[in-house]
């Protein structure tokens, strides 16, 4: 088990000062015990599923990770990339010995063609496991299928629910306590990015999700192949570095994001319009940047503003300075 690099098995790669797979401190918290203790009664059965859920980037992979390390660190590690793939290794018979069979992700893998079949043949493994044998999912909270009275729903999912039935749940908190916050920022000190993401998180708790967002963000960014789109966060993270804070309107006179080349520079912007980025709240809306906006979902002003928040602080050591800055 403890050959395995966290990275490989899903864990996401978190914001830090220097690129690299180095973990941030581990803050266990009051799910962990349970995680543990029921890892330690499917260990001692010989055979069981155990199931962490919870919404995406919250830490369920590493919470998961960090049991096994600890509970099982000797046991060998079955992961299946696919449905056809963990019905391949069960029908060939791989477990030679105890074993971890990690299912990341799991609702993923339920949701494909043989995702019924995985699970009847997870059950019959559970039933006779020719080893000492532990199911371990990551999943989110959302149901695969509803049941409800649709029987061909019902039978494309009746394994898969009848297996969830039988798992030991533990439900990952999507947020950080203040005394959780507290002992990560102590033990964080060794890099700016982790404790600034700590100290970002105390109005919300959400720690995880901007430990793990961040890259993710920057990827899409950089590679982006929608110049409007990359303009308008190209222009946000520019203000954010001007001192801009909360809502970010287009006022009528601005350049609507569909006009903006990504490279726009706040230093550029200032020199065409005279003065700096224009502030919260000031001016109607642009009627072209909100026909800009209508092609695709629009999230939610809180989850607008934590995203540029989080992309404008986690790049602000890693954009390219802007002209005359």
């Amino acid at each position: 088990m403890t050959a395995w690099q966290p990275d490989r098995l899903g864990v996401h790669r978190a914001v830090q000062e220097h690129d690299g797979m180095k973990l941030p401190p581990y803050i266990e918290r009051d799910h962990d015990g349970e995680l543990r203790s029921h890892l330690h009664t499917v260990a001692s059965a010989g055979a069981g599923m155990v199931v962490v859920r919870g919404d995406s980037c919250t830490g369920k992979t590493r919470s998961a990770w960090e049991a096994v390390t600890a509970c099982v660190p000797d046991w060998q590690l079955l992961y299946p990339k696919s449905a056809a793939g963990l019905r391949s290794c069960l029908q060939t018979n791989v477990l030679t010995g105890p074993t971890v069979i990690w299912l990341d992700n799991a609702h993923h893998l339920f949701a494909e063609a043989d995702g019924n079949r995985a699970a009847e043949d997870l059950l019959a493994l559970l039933e006779q496991p020719p080893a000492p044998v532990i199911v371990l999912a990551t999943m989110w909270p959302t149901p695969l299928d509803a049941p409800g009275t649709n029987p061909k729903k019902r039978g494309r999912t009746r394994h898969i629910h009848s297996l969830l039935d039988l798992a030991r749940t533990v439900h990952q908190p999507s947020a950080f306590d203040t005394l959780g916050l507290n002992r990560f920022e102590t033990q964080a000190r060794s890099d700016g990015q982790w404790t600034q993401a700590a100290a970002q998180a105390r109005a919300n708790g959400e720690l995880c999700q901007r430990l793990a967002a961040a890259p993710e963000l920057l990827d899409r960014y950089r590679h982006a192949d929608h110049t409007p789109g990359q303009a308008v966060v190209t222009a946000a993270v520019e203000g954010r570095r001007l001192g801009v804070r909360g809502s970010f309107p287009w006022s009528s006179s601005s350049t609507p994001p569909s006009a903006i080349s990504a490279p726009t520079s706040a230093a550029s912007w200032t020199g065409r319009h005279g003065s700096a980025m224009p502030s919260p709240g000031r001016g109607p809306r642009s009627k072209t940047s909100s026909h800009a906006c209508r092609a695709s979902s629009r999230p939610t002003a809180s989850a607008r503003q934590r995203t540029w928040s989080t992309l404008a602080t986690s790049s602000s050591s890693r954009l390219p300075p802007s002209a005359g800055a």
